[in-house]
């Protein structure tokens, strides 16, 4: 594979691996586009990483949501004194709403 243009003059040590994959998807991105515009690098890299980072929260709210929701509810049991009351099924779709 071609070096591209924007690791030229720049030393490997310089970027992290995931790094390197997003530049060199941008680059064959922009090889891809010939005759348009071509991508903003920064732009491009800013746009990739917002992407990775809202999958990665998406997947750590899959996870632990259910665990919030429980902590959630024993609080508000325990502090209306009763940890056994089942609540209503408006006041619960109230409080899931919330976490």
């Amino acid at each position: 594979m071609e070096v591209p243009w924007f690791f030229r003059g720049a030393r490997a040590s310089n970027f992290d691996k995931v790094s390197v994959l997003r530049l060199q998807k941008i680059a064959e991105r922009n090889r891809i586009r010939a005759g348009l515009p071509l991508l903003s690098v920064p732009k491009e890299l800013r746009r990739v990483k917002e992407a990775a980072d809202t999958e990665k929260f998406r997947s750590f709210g899959h996870v632990y949501r259910e665990r919030v929701h429980h902590k959630m509810l024993r609080q508000q049991r325990r502090g209306r004194g009763d940890p056994t009351k089942l609540d209503s099924e408006w006041s619960a779709l109230r409080r899931r709403t919330a976490v």
